[in-house]
């Protein structure tokens, strides 16, 4: 009996002494940002059940209320959490609403653990970001642990490989369930050596995943706020063990071992008089002296908390001074350190000295501090004239992080500096802005929280309401462009008024800043002026990608200004958390902004000069052949030459006969006749033989007519040519191999002094790689078929709604050794959108709740598939390859990712991956009875898997061992899933986004037999084409990658490819000496090489004489093969270039447009020697590549625009790269050509480009041409070098008959910029009331008929960045609204009034996912309404081109109106019409 009394008692302790758990524990709503959290210690450890019964957590700190990661608002399934410590270890208790919680067990260490229910704990000893441990725990009881160590890292992709010996367990509750953790401090560092003592201050994040997979989007969430992005460690907060008040324990008693008095004393001559009083722990100190000359007040020396790396400590006594009005008394503050050097502190507005004002002020003390136990030792020196005085102290507190301390008198002057330096804050009238990167034009988040709306509209961001300048780490600005955009963030900030700046820094929450400059404009400065730079262009050209840092510091040295500009990039979806302007205000003395010069203004090359191009490899063509050896001649191939093949050659012999035969009159416009082996031909017969190793008769004989005959290639699609003694033998392998061969011929065909010659060679080729497989953006074209083949890719998808024009020309593929992949995802090919029965979704979830982006078609639903194969069925028959599956990113739930939660999968007692492999076995058996593979991505495998919660074995890896082992999988995450596909048996291909750097990837390795180039919704660029090629046809021969010679071929090749596309040759590749005319733009020059004084609006780019063009010599030279004259500045007043500005480049100080006079000028084509002073920014998304135009203009008024585009036909000229999704591939473009480099002073290399124009009325004189950026904003600014044309001749237009002689000619009257008459009306300021209405002050109405936006890009991409809505149009930035083929916008007054006009600016190209974008075209039609209701149509534009012409002006009728619209639609069908701006004027 009496054993069972004491499990009684035991229990009933428990319980009485534990928490009470009810739903009422949780908080209703959350107010305050929590910065602290105060630990207690306890005597009872708590015991690791989960219950969260024991006494302990009655004396824990509590933390009720976790916040949404990333947002100002409190979690909808909230957390309450406790944490208290002892001697050993530290305790943490949780409870958790969840009403669908989760309670299956995963492997420890599992990938899926934060893809369940679970609870993170970042630890952070140091409080520093380099040394942190991460522990999460499992609603069902499952465990990962992680840490810092690089040690650990390095061994596994997360350091998972640590494992710490802590515990943890979870219980389910009515409202949810609870867990329970204890986390040994030995596990995080030596006990041995240091001891957690009262004092001691960690960072800490707690943090919650709330996932219900498959049934909602789960919720992420904090008890500190947070980004977006866990890994922000630093963005959590203080965790203190027991107490950060050091007032604590005053009276002087005896604290460690040695007997010394280490709390607080005080000393007094003789003669004085002294005493110290402390009535409780929440009173302050109280010290009183009289009749003394001095005193000093001691705390100390205590060893107070361990420290295991050095840091920099801010230690921080809040203290008032009392004495009689007229005192002379004074003390300082200082902190003695352990060599017995005393360090100052310091107080507000810099005061040193501590004064009796009988006011509480706060003085600190910043001092280093080595590892180890740091003592603890300050005193207050006091100089008191006998004087009776007072000292209260109120508090004595450490301050940690990784904040630089305020230098000197310094203030921050955006009011938000953090912790300790919170003292050094003045709030002043300030505000900033965000800016197309480069530009004036604003390029504002749309987050309804982040500013008023009002001020959103006006688009200044006061200070007191950003989130730049809140205090906040938490509450980053992220969006797409400010994550990978290439000039990266553009930050302007308004001080109000002039200040002296001494710096500015960025924070982020983790490691995400990457490099930044730093301008500033001061009261003389017409433009703004660089006066520091982290990771400056010649640094980002030569050493790659900068450290990232969370704590960015930029000098601006005391300057005067009033205006401050920042620069930089953070890769971070969350985005920069806090910036901080540091000065003080101006005292009447102007410093002056000193210029900032490239790598410090160090002279690297004194005198710069011509950099020779590299030479590419010793083969003209690609892919690069496996063997070839060249001979002495060359062959003149002339219609002599006849295509010879045997009697016996197969049906598939002759039709590769025919398009070689077809291929060369293409090339050289020369016919060529065929005919048949007759066994021999004479010494002198000019033969291209053709033929098979299997027809063995005609190898024989072959092999009796050259002397040299190579050993036969018998690999798949190999081939042998032989070219020698006026004889071509092309013998394949198979039929694909005779097919290689002869576009191999082709390859080698080049012109010379008018004859088409092919170098003596023998070649013996194959590939290594099977698969050379290409999605491709653009539509399916004959000419596009034809350059696939001749660059030997043998697999090509195009975009589904192609099919038709696909099926056209699916016999043309088949004769080019093309096969067809149908790319068909069933979530792309099915209505996704509003049919439930065929949408995977829980029966309780209504589809307009459900994500879009990546929503799952229902895989149990017989309907389902009834309705893909039926659409297929029109189709597939006409494919040769591939059905491509895709089933990319299913796991995605936030954008409407579902997987075997509907009733019908839930009815087949299955688990997840059993029903995913149903699907693709549904899928394969459907694609073999119509003699297609199947094809799919790899993201269905890496773990990140979804399902029903009740589905305890959610892994869809297993699929693999279900599902047949002939389906090629195309890889692009090769860490997760290359050694698991490899061990099933599984083909694989690597799907490449960007090309690049193949050296790199070591290519194709054990695992790859291809590439699949992914190029259907990111851009279709040419040189990756080529590279591809080369990386899968012979990566043991060459392998792309920087510095490699092939690049220079890729670069070549490129500009045949666009002969092939385009059907004609360019005239510079046939053109003589005679033909060429130098076109003199001397008169109209404008700008120079040489650029003496920095950020002064004159010079090459104004950056300053280490960074122009010095390196140019004038005269006339060859450009890659092309003469151009370059102007001698010196005898022409200075001037030796043409610069333009883009209306919207920040600091314009060159023309919008310059016109060049040509002298009636017949020419075929125009060559340009060009460049721009910068690249564009961009990101994943907005490309923005037009960068300018020259309109040729002819004799009879009309002009044709020849449009300059950033990674097409023109680059920036110190050629640094952009992201890579976008940049010039190893200065390769299709439409232009690298064609000469430079030095500089400062090291970096100069890059100019030729780009040749083919003038399509070569036979109509041209009289000017007008060189001009585009309307659109942007920072890329052209400058033009030299123009030379090739003249009009009967033989050149022999050679280039086939340029297109269909063009829309315009009147140049159309690029006459609109002039304005009367006022603007002022439309900013006011409410958008939906995104549909908008409402100025002046409450006029403006209404747009409807808005498109699309829901992917909103779901998946951070749609907030690409939110249209009608106020787009109230000003002039690049912005618009968006309309779906057509649409208006209807203002309304208050009252009737007569207006002069409007002007009208129809939206700019659209420039997203893609290369080369087609011209904007669009007509605009504007009625009037003179009652507010019937409007009647009055000016109609057409053919309009926006970014070409410009905004249009529109005359009223001089009598009062109601109402006018402005109506537009696109002329082209896949065009996004839209309105930029509409601007109505008052007379």
């Amino acid at each position: 009996m009496y054993p069972f009394i004491w499990i009684l008692l035991f229990l009933f302790s428990r319980n009485v002494f534990g928490l009470t758990l009810t739903v009422d524990l949780f908080p209703k709503e959350l107010k305050e940002n929590p910065k602290e959290v105060i630990a207690t210690s306890v005597q009872v450890a708590p015991v690791i059940d989960g219950t969260l019964n024991d006494s302990a957590w009655d004396s824990a700190a509590k933390m009720a209320g976790f916040w949404v990661a990333g947002k100002d608002e409190s979690a909808k399934n909230q957390t309450v959490a406790w944490v208290c410590y002892d001697d050993e270890n530290i305790y943490f208790a949780f409870a958790c609403i969840d009403p669908r919680v989760g309670l299956e067990k995963i492997p420890k260490d599992s990938p899926s653990a934060w893809q369940n229910d679970c609870l993170e704990i970042f630890l952070s000893p140091t409080g520093e970001k380099e040394q942190w441990y991460h522990f999460i725990l499992t609603s069902g009881g499952s465990q990962w642990d992680d840490c810092s160590d690089p040690k650990y890292r390095a061994t596994s992709r997360f350091g998972e490989s640590w494992d710490a010996p802590w515990t943890g367990a979870t219980q389910k509750t009515d409202f949810g369930w609870t867990a329970e953790i204890k986390i040994p401090f030995s596990s995080m560092f030596d006990t041995s050596k240091y001891r957690v003592v009262p004092g001691w201050i960690w960072r800490m994040k707690l943090t919650r995943e709330d996932y219900n997979p498959g049934i909602s989007e789960p919720e992420f969430s904090s008890y500190s706020k947070i980004g977006a992005l866990f890994q922000d460690i630093l963005a959590g907060l203080d965790l203190i063990f027991t107490t950060r008040n050091f007032i604590t324990n005053p009276e002087g008693k005896i604290l460690d071992k040695t007997g010394q008095i280490t709390g607080w004393h005080y000393y007094v001559p003789a003669g004085g008089k002294g005493n110290m009083r402390h009535v409780s722990d929440s009173d302050p100190v109280e010290f009183t002296f009289e009749n003394a000359d001095n005193a000093t007040i001691f705390f100390g020396p205590i060893k107070y908390a361990p420290f295991p790396a050095s840091r920099t400590v801010i230690l921080s006594a809040e203290m008032k001074m009392e004495a009689k009005p007229d005192s002379k008394s004074s003390a300082v503050i200082r902190y003695k350190n352990p060599e017995g050097k005393f360090i100052q502190g310091e107080g507000p507005s810099g005061k040193l000295r501590i004064f009796p004002d009988n006011e509480y002020h706060v003085y600190q003390i910043a001092f280093p501090v080595a590892a180890g136990f740091a003592p603890l030792h300050i005193d207050i020196s006091a100089a008191l004239y006998g004087e009776t005085v007072r000292f209260y102290i109120k508090s004595v507190k450490l301050e940690f992080g990784s904040l630089v301390f305020a230098e000197g008198n310094d203030w921050c002057l955006t009011g938000n500096a953090m912790g300790p330096l919170s003292l050094r804050n003045k709030k002043i009238e300030g505000c900033y802005t965000y800016f197309d990167a480069g530009t004036d034009t604003y390029f504002f988040p749309r987050d309804k929280k982040h500013v008023s709306e009002e001020n959103t509209r006006n688009n200044w961001v006061p200070f007191s309401e950003g989130k730049l300048t809140d205090g906040n780490l938490s509450t980053g600005v992220g969006w797409p462009n400010l994550w990978t955009g290439s000039n990266g963030i553009d930050v302007v900030f308004d001080l109000g008024d002039f200040y002296n700046v001494s710096r500015v820094e960025i924070l982020s929450g983790y490691d995400s800043v990457a490099g930044g400059q730093l301008y500033v404009k001061g009261p003389q400065d017409l433009i703004f002026v660089l006066v520091d730079s982290v990771f400056d262009r010649v640094d980002a050209t030569k050493g790659g990608p900068q450290k990232k840092t969370n704590h960015l510091i930029l000098k601006a040295n005391g300057s005067t200004t009033r205006f401050v500009r920042l620069q930089f990039l953070c890769s971070s979806y969350n985005g920069p958390a806090e910036i901080q302007i540091w000065g003080n205000k101006m005292d009447g003395r102007i410093v002056p902004p000193v210029a900032y010069l490239q790598q410090k203004g160090k002279i690297v090359i004194q005198n710069p000069k011509e950099i020779p191009l590299e030479q590419g490899m010793d083969t003209p063509f690609l892919p690069v052949p496996q063997r070839f050896k060249y001979g002495k001649k060359e062959i003149v191939l002339d219609p002599s030459f006849k295509i010879i093949i045997s009697p016996d050659s197969t049906e598939r012999t002759k039709e590769t006969s025919d398009v070689l035969k077809e291929e060369l009159f293409l090339s050289t416009g020369q016919n060529f006749q065929k005919d048949l082996f007759r066994g021999s031909y004479n010494t002198d017969a000019q033969v291209i033989f053709l033929g098979i190793c299997s027809d063995r008769k005609f190898l024989t004989d072959v092999r009796k007519i050259f002397k040299d005959f190579p050993a036969v290639v018998e690999k798949p699609e190999g081939y042998v040519l032989v070219a020698q003694d006026k004889k071509i033998l092309v013998l394949g392998a198979d039929e694909p191999g005779l097919f290689c061969g002869c576009m191999s011929l082709l390859e080698l065909l080049k012109m010379k002094n008018g004859e088409w010659v092919i170098p003596e060679i023998t070649i013996s080729d194959w590939p290594e790689c099977p698969y050379r497989m290409m999605q491709v953006r653009p539509a399916p074209e004959a000419n596009l078929l034809r350059a696939l083949a001749r660059y030997k890719i043998n697999y090509v998808e195009f975009a589904y709604r192609y099919n038709k024009k696909i099926v056209e020309l699916s016999k043309m593929a088949e004769r080019y050794f093309i096969k067809t992949i149908l790319g068909a995802d069933p979530r792309i090919v099915l209505n996704l959108t509003t049919d439930p029965e065929i949408i995977e979704k829980s029966p309780e979830e209504k589809i307009e709740d459900l994500g879009f982006g990546r929503r799952n078609i229902c895989p149990s639903n017989p309907k389902t598939w009834e309705l893909y194969f039926k659409e297929l069925d029109q189709w597939i028959d006409h494919f040769t390859g591939f059905l491509n599956i895709n089933f990319d990113e299913m796991y995605q739930t936030p954008n409407g990712s579902r997987w075997n939660v509907c009733q019908l999968c839930r009815a087949k007692n299955k688990h997840s991956y059993e029903i995913l492999a149903d699907a693709i076995n549904t899928l394969h058996r459907y694609a073999a009875k119509h003699k297609l593979k199947l094809l799919m991505l790899d993201t269905c495998f890496m773990g990140r898997s979804i399902s029903n919660p009740d589905d305890n074995d959610p892994d869809w890896r297993k699929a693999l061992d279900i599902i047949p082992k002939d389906i090629v999988m195309a890889v692009w995450h090769p860490a997760d899933v290359n050694e698991l596909f490899f061990s099933k048996g599984f083909t694989q291909v690597y799907l490449s986004l960007t090309g690049g750097n193949w050296k790199k990837r070591n290519f194709p390795g054990k695992y790859y037999s291809g590439v699949l180039w992914y190029g259907l919704d990111s851009l279709f660029k040419v040189p990756f084409v080529l590279q591809e090629s080369q990386a899968c046809w012979s990566p043991g021969k060459a392998l792309p990658g920087a510095g490699d010679p092939i690049d220079v071929n890729i670069n070549e090749i490129s500009l045949h490819w666009e002969e092939i596309i385009n059907g004609f040759m360019y005239p510079s590749r046939i053109a003589s000496s005679k033909d060429y005319f130098f076109v003199d733009i001397s008169s109209v020059a404008n700008n120079s090489f040489t650029d003496e004084k920095p950020f002064d609006g004159k010079g090459w780019i104004d950056f300053g004489p280490n960074f122009d063009l010095k390196a140019m010599v004038p005269g006339e030279k060859m450009f890659n093969g092309v003469p151009f004259k370059i102007i001698d500045e010196k005898k022409n007043n200075g001037k030796s270039c043409i610069t333009v500005h883009n209306r919207g480049y920040v600091d314009r100080t060159f023309p919008f447009r310059v016109e060049i006079p040509v002298p009636d000028k017949k020419l075929i084509s125009l060559n340009f020697l060009h460049t721009l002073d910068n690249r564009p920014g961009h990101n994943y998304l907005r490309k923005n590549e037009l960068a300018g135009y020259y309109f040729v203009v002819y004799s009879d008024g009309y002009y044709i625009p020849v449009e300059l585009k950033y990674a097409v036909n023109i680059a920036n000229w110190d050629g640094l790269p952009c992201w890579s999704y976008y940049e010039p591939r190893e200065k390769s473009m299709k439409g232009g050509i690298l064609c000469w480099r430079g030095e500089t002073q400062s090291g970096i290399e100069a890059n100019l480009y030729r780009t040749e124009w083919i003038n399509p009325r070569p036979d109509v004189p041209i009289t000017k041409i007008i060189f001009s950026p585009c309307w659109k904003k942007s920072c890329m600014n052209p400058t033009l070098l030299a123009i030379t044309g090739i003249e009009y001749s009967e033989k050149l237009k022999n050679y280039v008959k086939k340029i297109p002689t269909e063009t829309t000619l315009k009147n140049v009257d159309k690029l006459n910029p609109a002039f304005t008459r009367g006022t603007a009306i002022e439309l900013k300021g006011g409410v958008l009331h939906n995104d549909l209405f908008y409402e100025t002050r002046e409450k006029i109405s403006i209404r747009a008929s409807s808005v498109f936006n699309n829901s992917y890009r909103e779901a998946v991409l951070g749609g907030e960045d690409f939110k249209s809505d009608v106020s787009c149009i109230i000003s002039d930035s690049n912005d618009f609204l968006r309309f779906a083929g057509k649409g208006d916008v209807t203002f309304s007054f208050p009252e009737k009034e007569i207006l002069s006009g409007v002007l009208v600016s129809g939206s700019y190209r659209d420039e997203r996912k893609g290369e080369d974008f087609p011209p904007q075209k669009l007509d605009l039609t504007l009625y009037i309404s003179y009652d507010g209701n019937n409007f009647e149509k009055h000016r109609e534009i057409s053919d309009y081109t926006p970014e070409e012409e410009g905004p249009k002006w529109i005359e009223f009728p001089e009598k009062p109106i109601k109402s006018f619209k402005v109506e537009v639609k696109a002329m082209s069908p896949y065009s996004m019409p839209g309105l930029n701006l509409v601007q109505p004027y008052r007379p």
